[in-house]
């Protein structure tokens, strides 16, 4: 088996702005994906 985390916006209203600013927003960010994959294989 293998485990699969699923990673992305929750049901709500979407937002306006630059790319940066919503990435941020919905917790998108190149730190915060890296912070989910670690916890991930953690609990492997």
């Amino acid at each position: 088996p293998v485990l699969v985390k699923k990673l992305g916006i929750n049901d709500v209203f979407g937002q306006s702005g630059n790319s940066k600013e919503l990435l941020e927003a919905y917790g998108l960010t190149a730190e915060n994906i890296v912070e989910k994959v670690k916890e991930t294989i953690k609990h492997k």
